[in-house]
């Protein structure tokens, strides 16, 4: 956001109205789901979201990356299991950048892992 000069998310719906993301969202078919998780760990959790370092907010999306492909897919397979990685992106005061395949080979594992 410029104005406020803090990084911020903001999506549109089909009708180009606008929404700023102030905590998190999900959009999409598993997005409900989704949604449920996260206010789950940020009231519940070690820590609200916000208080959380960009590896663990990282491993929390893949986790639930992972779900909502898992509710698409009629095989049920994991990603994982034939190596399909989401595309994932951090936003920091920085601006944005995008994690590579051996950054998020290595997040997955730590995803499965539990860390």
């Amino acid at each position: 956001d410029i104005e406020s000069g803090k990084p911020s998310i903001y999506y549109y719906d089909m009708l180009g109205a606008e929404f700023q993301v102030l905590s998190f969202t999900a959009t999409g078919a598993g997005a409900g789901h989704i949604r449920d998780v996260l206010e789950r760990e940020n009231q519940w959790g070690p820590k609200p979201l916000a208080q959380r370092c960009e590896k663990d907010a990282a491993i929390i999306a893949m986790k639930l990356l992972h779900v909502a492909a898992q509710l698409d897919n009629e095989e049920k397979k994991s990603l994982a299991d034939v190596q399909i990685y989401p595309i994932l992106a951090s936003v920091t005061e920085n601006g944005y950048k995008f994690w590579s395949e051996d950054q998020l080979t290595r997040l997955e594992a730590m995803s499965r892992e539990g860390n």
